[in-house]
This record gives C-alpha cells, structure tokens and sequence, in this order.
C-alpha cells in the first residue's frame, strides 16, 4: 500500500459507473415530476462537467504518460465537498509518476465543489483520467448509495 496524506492506492476497485437517474418512467410529459426529473438531470450533469473541470484544472499528466490507458479513482467526500477517501484502482495504467499526479491534483482540488449541488450531491464519484489528451470524466453514485 502507498499512501499519501490520507490516500492510499491500494485493493480492487469496482468499475460500475451507472449513470444518476432520478427519471419516474410512469409520469406524463406534462406532470411536474417529469420537470423535476429533467432539472436534477441538468444539474446533475453540470456537476459533472465542474467536478471534471475543478479536477482537470489541477492534474499535470507527467511527460511520457502513456495516451493509450487511463486510471479510475473511486472518491468518497463528506457534505461540503471535503474528501475523506481515494482509492486509485489496481488496474491504473500509469506508474508511480502517473498515480502521484492523479492524487496531486485531487488533493489540490479538495474541497470538490458543492455549493449550488446540494440536492444531486453523492458521496460515492468515481473519476477517470486520460492522459493525451489530459481529459478527467466523472460519474456520480456508482454504487447506488447517496
């Protein structure tokens, strides 16, 4: 196990990313569930996009990252945004270099952003990163727990 301030990389990580839906497939198109529905699906997908980008900001892939792979983090943050966990998956495909990038910049992004995200926060992110171009994607919930 290697660790860094408090985060480690170390055991299997799951790679189930299920997309947030919060969609009731029985309302009509005009009941306001379905407005409802649609607003937290925008928001969530603007929460994405600023974790993303607020994470992005900060990770510098190290020169010689091969393009071809990527590396998965499962986050866990508490309300406000903090960070309480990282676990970069055993299946990371860049070495140490690569893996002290990773944790760089979400350290420098912590807190992850909240405010304005209260009601499609969850706990639970998992982060992928790509290194040619530096590109950072974000799924919320992956477990199905908030």
């Amino acid at each position: 196990m290697i660790c860094k301030g408090k985060a480690c990389w170390c055991g299997a990580l799951l790679m189930m990313a299920f997309p947030l839906s919060v969609a009731n497939p029985v309302a009509t198109p005009a009941s306001p569930t379905n407005e409802r529905v649609r607003e937290l699906n925008q928001l969530a997908r603007r929460y994405t996009a600023d974790l993303a980008a607020t994470v992005q900001r900060n990770w510098q892939p190290p020169v010689g990252t091969d393009a071809s792979r990527a590396c998965f983090v499962a986050v866990t943050q508490i309300v406000t945004g903090v960070i309480a966990d990282i676990a970069i998956d055993d299946q990371c495909g860049y070495g140490d270099a690569g893996k002290e990038s990773i944790l760089d910049a979400l350290l420098k992004s912590d807190p992850l952003p909240y405010s304005g995200y209260e009601s499609v926060f969850t706990r639970r992110l998992v982060i992928g990163f790509k290194s040619d171009p530096a590109t950072v994607r974000v799924w919320l919930n992956p477990k199905g727990d908030r």
